[in-house]
């Protein structure tokens, strides 16, 4: 759908808007979109009309894919985490193994989450 409104200003300018709308249920740009328009043309009709020729652009943000790690990239970016240097937190995933690794993480995520769950029980029962 295209809708476009003429209003003149108190100096007779004359004031075009366009609306620009999918004709379908689903949006022609997101909200994160980067809109530009540009006149291509403007001309006088024969009938002593304006035409103008306007082209609008879209660009969308490039979507951020996200990469899933190894279950050993996991167990070195956790290690890392705490501060070790890559080479330790490599050495040590070597050492314990993988599992034990992440077997910590979980470990230390479970707390973490049983933590919050007693702050918000202390809190729902004021």
């Amino acid at each position: 759908m295209h809708v476009t409104t003429k209003d003149v200003d108190k100096n007779g300018v004359n004031i075009l808007t366009s609306v620009i709308e999918n004709d379908g249920p689903n949006p022609i740009c997101s909200e994160q979109a980067k809109l530009s328009a540009r006149v291509i043309s403007v001309q006088r009709t024969a009938s002593g009309g304006i035409q103008v020729q306007t082209a609008v652009a879209v660009s969308e943000p490039t979507p951020v894919v996200a990469t899933k790690l190894t279950p050993s990239e996991e167990a070195i970016a956790y290690l890392q985490a705490k501060r070790f240097s890559r080479d330790e937190a490599k050495a040590d995933v070597e050492k314990f193994g993988v599992e034990r690794v992440l077997a910590a993480k979980a470990k230390e995520a479970a707390e973490e989450q049983a933590k919050l769950d007693e702050q918000l029980a202390k809190k729902l029962d004021r």
